[in-house]
């Protein structure tokens, strides 16, 4: 069994309950914000080893939350959700440190290795400990994403250069 506290974000409460159901299975103790907005109000009043938000939301999308996380709490890990698997979506995730970037519908194995990764990472920074290494490499869709602005940046090159 894991124990952490997670909150879910999302604005579909089949998701939330969905997401809720899994996690709480595995031991954490979860709580849920339909949006971005009553997050932050949970997170000053509540502290949570990971964040797991939807990116798709209003009146604050998981894009700004994640912002607004990273300045306020630079050592909670953020894992974003989506539907849209946009390529500039995730690049502009990765330049704010999210943990992981998963695609709906997700797999639970891949959320629950997520979870237990951004867990151990919150814990141990907030401890004052170095970032511990990933158990594994970054989810399918975090990889896809990463492979396929690798192949870009590659296929131009020979192009530049003539």
């Amino acid at each position: 069994m894991n124990s952490g506290r997670v909150l879910l974000v999302d604005d579909e409460k089949y998701v939330l309950r969905s997401l809720k159901l899994i996690l709480c299975s595995e031991g954490y103790t979860v709580g849920t914000a339909p949006n971005g907005e009553e997050a932050v109000r949970m997170l000053d009043k509540e502290d949570y080893d990971a964040v797991v938000s939807d990116i798709k939301m209003w009146p604050v999308d998981g894009m700004e939350l994640l912002r607004l996380l990273k300045a306020g709490k630079p050592n909670l890990s953020v894992i974003l959700l989506t539907g849209f698997g946009a390529p500039g979506t995730a690049s502009a995730a990765l330049k704010y440190d999210v943990y992981d970037y998963l695609i709906k519908p997700v797999n639970t194995d891949e959320l629950l290795r997520a979870v237990a990764g951004a867990v151990a990472r919150t814990r141990a920074l907030m401890d004052g400990k170095p970032e511990p290494p990933r158990g594994s490499e970054p989810s399918p869709s975090l990889r896809a994403f990463l492979r396929d602005k690798e192949d870009t940046y590659t296929d131009d090159v020979p192009k530049l250069i003539t």
